[in-house]
């Protein structure tokens, strides 16, 4: 059982909302796996403005939500993806048969900040090696 860190606290505390909804997203850890759920608060009109004034004060209803996460990191991850790579810029010279194979997989382990830098033209003698759909 953990509660709520002072910094996530403080910014509950602090968020204002005009709207008469919101919806929170959790995610914990049970029995080694990551469980993700949500709940959707609907508050009753009031003169209460900050998010924690309302959740105190003014819920109406709360619902159940179920979360499917298909963000970025969490498919990487769940695919087995180094995801410390995630965010890096890699640079690759030659993009050539193995560069461009390099390029393809590392594309494939999550990397989306990719520059290739190759200044040989592709001939016919080459193409039937490279990784690019040229053929």
């Amino acid at each position: 059982y953990k509660r709520i860190d002072t910094a996530t606290y403080k910014a509950i505390k602090d968020e204002k909302i005009k709207g008469n909804e919101t919806v929170f997203i959790f995610e914990m850890i049970i029995n080694k796996q990551i469980v993700t759920f949500g709940v959707k608060i609907r508050f009753r009109k009031t003169s209460y403005n900050t998010l924690m004034e309302k959740i105190e004060y003014a819920v109406e209803t709360i619902e159940c939500l179920k979360v499917n996460r298909c963000d970025y990191y969490y498919l990487n991850k769940q695919i087995g993806n180094d995801v410390s790579i995630i965010g890096k810029k890699i640079a690759i010279i030659g993009a050539g048969s193995l560069g461009s194979y390099i390029a393809v997989e590392l594309v494939k382990s999550g990397i989306k900040d990719l520059s290739l830098y190759d200044h040989d033209i592709i001939e016919k003698e080459n193409i039937l090696r490279h990784q690019s759909d040229f053929v």
